[in-house]
């Protein structure tokens, strides 16, 4: 059979029943992040603009547009509620294979289907769980295809949403084959963007994995064999370097969401690869009591395709230094944090920071055998005083892994910190109850109200 074969007959197998506890827990986890992210995402423009658009469309009344007050199409509202989430880039991140961002993909797109379908909490996360492991696969198959420039939200994203959208609308195998088939046709995205409002890049996976398999559930179809063959997407973004094996390993019987790497909170509302050296300086900042009139050069080793992706290196707005790693240091020397608070253009564009900025470099690290596998990216950073001393540490893994992981009550704390302006704190409590107990709700009606804003 086919890698899309098997991965369609996946899709059909998949029972909540069979999924272990860790996965669901974890899948959980993801939501409640990105359900508080998303009314966060009202004071950003790449969120705010998006979401007016959408009202603007207007249309059938589907589904919620989390924190506006209004719902729109079930494809119109997982395209504003992705936007939405991923607009202060602060959503989880999957490191196995390539790098993409699960959550704020999935969630809306089953999110925007469950409504319409009057499915139940378990369903929801029966699906969620369903689409990480298919695109988890398609990340490890797609041999380097980030590093040729591929945005893996928005592509791996597109697959993964896809599946998880037919596996909430219960479609049979046949059908499945045909929702990836046409999502293989709506893959695009690239890494060009990052550093403008990127965030519709996972607005767009979400909206087109609904698409996809609303259209197969109507009898649309495509090609049965989308992710084969030499001129298939899979080809294609590989440059014909596609592990097929990797797409299907283990499908079914290994859960990826439970591996290390698998899915890492973020800590810090920055592109997630400056997540190890902020973690390392914000260490060296504390325990030594470095002020920044004491520092006078910061190197940051890293792995190589670290530094290319976190490429803007003097960074002039705020969507341009998420995707840096010299004003997140600049921000944990200045400040001791690196938060929603310090990521703004004011603060970006400041002397003190242009200052600080100019004495950190970066130095390339050549990748270690396994890396990507175990989950695992060691990088160093250094503080050179103008005393002479010298202080360094290494990280692994940073804030928000499996091995590091985000406490329930950082979690709450993250959470009501996003929805504070909407929400009053009893909604805000009540929401993320709701949230925690995801998998006893039989019915989402009480949620969408809340999550209404």
């Amino acid at each position: 059979m086919s890698a899309t074969g098997e991965i369609a007959r996946f899709v059909t197998r998949a029972r909540y029943a069979g999924m272990p506890p860790e996965a669901l827990r974890l899948a959980r986890t993801g939501i409640i992040d990105s359900t508080g992210l998303a009314f966060a995402g009202r004071a950003y423009p790449a969120g705010a603009l998006l979401a007016r658009y959408v009202q603007s469309l207007a249309g059938e009344p589907q589904s919620v547009v989390f924190g506006h007050g209004f719902r729109a199409p079930a494809p119109h509202a997982a395209w504003a509620n992705a936007t939405l989430i991923s607009a202060l880039n602060w959503a989880d991140s999957s490191f196995l294979g390539d790098v993409w961002h699960p959550s704020p993909v999935l969630w809306p797109a089953i999110f925007a289907l469950a409504e319409t379908g009057r499915r139940s909490g378990r369903d929801l996360l029966e699906a969620y769980v369903t689409g990480f492991e298919v695109g988890a696969r398609v990340s490890c198959g797609w041999v380097g295809h980030y590093d040729r420039g591929w945005l893996g939200t928005a592509t791996v994203g597109t697959l993964a949403s896809a599946c998880a959208a037919a596996r909430l609308l219960d479609l049979n195998e046949q059908e499945t084959r045909m929702a990836i088939g046409i999502a293989c046709d709506f893959v695009s995205g690239t890494k060009q963007s990052m550093g403008a409002m990127h965030a519709q890049s996972a607005g767009k996976a979400a909206r087109d994995g609904v698409v996809a398999a609303s259209l197969a559930r109507l009898g649309y179809t495509g090609d049965a064999d989308g992710l084969d063959g030499p001129e298939s997407i899979s080809a294609l973004v590989t440059g014909h370097d596609v592990d097929l094996e990797g797409l299907t390993a283990d499908l079914g019987t290994e859960y990826y969401l439970t591996r290390p790497g698998g899915l890492l909170l973020k800590y810090y509302p920055s592109g997630h690869l400056s997540h190890w050296c902020i973690d390392a300086t914000l260490q060296l900042v504390r325990e030594h009591a470095i002020r920044p009139a004491e520092v006078e050069a910061v190197e940051c080793a890293m792995p190589d395709w670290f530094v290319d992706t976190l490429r803007h290196h003097r960074p002039k707005t705020a969507l341009e230094a998420k995707i840096s790693v010299e004003y997140p240091l600049a921000s944990a020397i200045l400040f001791h944090k690196v938060d929603a608070s310090t990521m703004t253009d004011e603060k970006v564009q400041s002397a003190d920071a242009a200052r600080l900025m100019a004495r950190i470099t970066t130095r390339r690290q050549p990748p270690r055998p396994g890396d990507r596998e175990a989950g695992e990216f060691p990088n160093t950073v250094t503080i050179h005083l103008v005393d002479g001393r010298t202080v360094s540490r290494t990280v692994s893994y940073p804030k928000g892994d499996a091995r590091n992981p985000v406490s329930d009550a950082e979690l709450w704390e993250k959470f009501s910190e996003c929805t504070a302006t909407v929400l009053s704190p009893a909604r805000t409590r009540h929401a993320f109850d709701l949230l925690q107990g995801l998998d006893t709700e039989a019915g989402l009606s009480g949620l969408a109200a809340v999550l209404m804003g």
